[in-house]
């Protein structure tokens, strides 16, 4: 059962190797979660530095358009209310359509940089997920469920002394375990 040597140092090899697995794993998601992070920052610093651009360009713009048409409409007020009409116009029609202008296309570059390698793969739904924690819930429930009794005394003897085995073999295992992680720090210590 679990107390053999071969068993303890392969336990002891197992529990190595998945420390040394999941520490590459964390290296690998920091590493790539700073380059998604970072096209994502430059992503956004860039489109501050051309938005500040636009927003210069329609200023100016707007004031050549006011100087331009004033002697037409009857004055630089008329002018500047026409102009600004036109901006509140336009402000109301991106308004309008933010979600299919700015929210969609913002979702599919920020899915595209965090979820390039999942693209493919659909979405778990709600129903899935409710579906896996009640499979879990039903094996951990028959896990600790308790044993059926036995319907003779031979049965019963079986397992009573099933019991009793593997709760030495557990006990001889912990201390093997102990001995091997660390029962040997007062050997170290000493010397």
């Amino acid at each position: 059962m679990f107390s053999s040597d071969k068993n303890v140092n392969l336990i002891a090899g197992m529990l190595a190797n998945a420390k040394k697995y999941g520490e590459m794993r964390l290296e690998n998601f920091e590493r790539g979660s700073v380059d998604k992070m970072t096209s994502v920052l430059t992503g956004i610093i860039l489109g501050a530095v051309v938005m500040l651009f636009i927003i210069l360009i329609i200023i100016f713009l707007s004031a050549a358009v006011v100087f331009g048409i004033a002697p037409y409409v009857g004055g630089y007020a008329i002018a500047s209310l026409i102009v600004g009409l036109v901006h509140l116009t336009l402000l109301i029609v991106i308004w309008v359509n933010r979600k299919k202008w700015i929210s969609i296309p913002i979702n599919a570059l920020l899915a595209d940089v965090f979820l390039a390698e999942k693209a493919a793969d659909p979405a778990p739904t709600k129903q899935q997920m409710a579906e896996l924690e009640q499979a879990i819930a039903d094996d951990y429930s028959s896990l600790l469920a308790p044993p059926t009794q036995a319907n003779n005394r031979f049965e019963q003897a079986v397992n009573a002394a099933s019991r009793a085995w593997s709760i030495a073999d557990i006990a001889i295992f912990g201390y093997k375990l102990y001995r091997k992680f660390g029962g040997n720090t007062k050997k170290k210590r000493k010397r």
